[in-house]
């Protein structure tokens, strides 16, 4: 389990976050998803093979993207 991320986080601080937390290699290949506490902010941390990739998604109106996200968010 991850909590919400800060959202002012680059590519250096969220490998961090993946290398500590959750004990996985952001170069392995995998896409990790971060969401901000109030789930209307998305990053996502990709391996392409050559480099780093860090995608932003922001929504402006509605519940966000997850409606209420709770404290602490499962990763599948």
């Amino acid at each position: 389990m991850v909590d919400p991320v800060d959202m002012r986080r680059g590519i250096d601080g969220l490998s961090v976050l993946v290398e500590q937390a959750l004990q996985r290699s952001p170069c392995a290949g995998s896409a990790f998803v971060f969401c901000n506490r109030a789930g209307n902010r998305i990053k996502v941390l990709l391996w392409d093979g050559t480099g780093v990739w860090l995608c932003h998604r922001g929504v402006c109106i509605g519940d966000g993207l997850f409606g209420n996200i709770p404290e602490k968010v499962a990763l599948c």
